[in-house]
């Protein structure tokens, strides 16, 4: 076949392979899915403490997950809005070193604890010294360790026996608009603390 006859066929093809090329093709919407979230439900926590004879143990601080509470006057305590999972609960009571800890595993939903922490017993303690405001001894001024109490003498003098070694705070009145409260360690034996109140 002559050349020249076919120069007139390739350019057409190639004119319309070209053309195809140059569509504009729609890409493909891609698939959504769309993920359900799953319920969470919260795990609640309660219970009662006691002593090693079963008798309930108030005013203790509890404590779980960044929640705390301190138990009622029949030893029970409560916590609502935890995470199910395994965690820790500590029960702190005055006078003891540390507080005391215990695994628990909260499912969603009620869970019950109840928890026996034995009475802290320190060894035998005293403290006496002299209650001062401003340099000056504070009379009359009432002080609280441990549920007993004293008054100071005209001389600010004040001592307090059958205490329990260990740390605890002391609670400083002097009138009824005034008290003052803080921390101490009770080491066995005598104790010489003066307590200065602002």
């Amino acid at each position: 076949m002559n050349s020249r006859r076919l120069a007139p066929l390739a350019l057409a093809a190639f004119l319309l392979l070209a053309a195809g090329c140059s569509e504009t093709t729609t890409p493909t919407e891609p698939a959504v899915v769309t993920a359900t979230p799953r319920p969470f439900t919260a795990a609640t926590l309660s219970g009662i403490v006691v002593d090693e004879n079963g008798a309930p143990r108030p005013s203790l601080a509890v404590a779980c997950q960044n929640h705390t509470a301190v138990t009622g006057a029949g030893g029970a305590y409560g916590f609502i809005g935890l995470v199910p999972r395994a965690t820790a609960l500590s029960v702190s009571q005055p006078g003891a070193a540390g507080p005391e800890l215990l695994d628990v595993v909260l499912a969603p939903g009620e869970n019950t604890k109840n928890v026996t922490v034995p009475r802290f017993h320190g060894q035998p303690a005293s403290m006496a010294g002299i209650v001062m405001q401003g340099g000056r001894p504070l009379p009359g001024a009432h002080v609280y360790v441990q549920e007993k109490s004293t008054v100071a003498g005209p001389d600010g003098a004040y001592m307090l026996g059958g205490l329990e070694s260990g740390n605890w705070g002391v609670s400083v009145s002097w009138n009824v608009y005034e008290d003052y409260g803080y921390g101490l360690t009770l080491n066995p034996g005598v104790n010489s603390i003066d307590i200065r109140v602002p």
